[in-house]
């Protein structure tokens, strides 16, 4: 859709967890929705993402 409009949306960037837990269920729910609800990649792609965000 949005290159139909020719608009080009910045890029979004992988959650990063720096072990505060008061900002885990925020990292949480941006991980799984950016990476985990994705069916196009494999198991060990996500525990590639996983490991490079903590």
């Amino acid at each position: 859709m949005g290159d139909s409009l020719g608009v080009e949306l910045p890029k979004i960037e992988l959650p990063r967890f720096d072990g505060k837990m008061e900002e885990w269920l925020s990292f949480k729910d941006r991980f799984i929705s950016m990476i985990d609800n994705k069916v196009t990649l494999s198991d060990i792609e996500k525990l590639h993402y996983l490991r490079s965000a903590l």
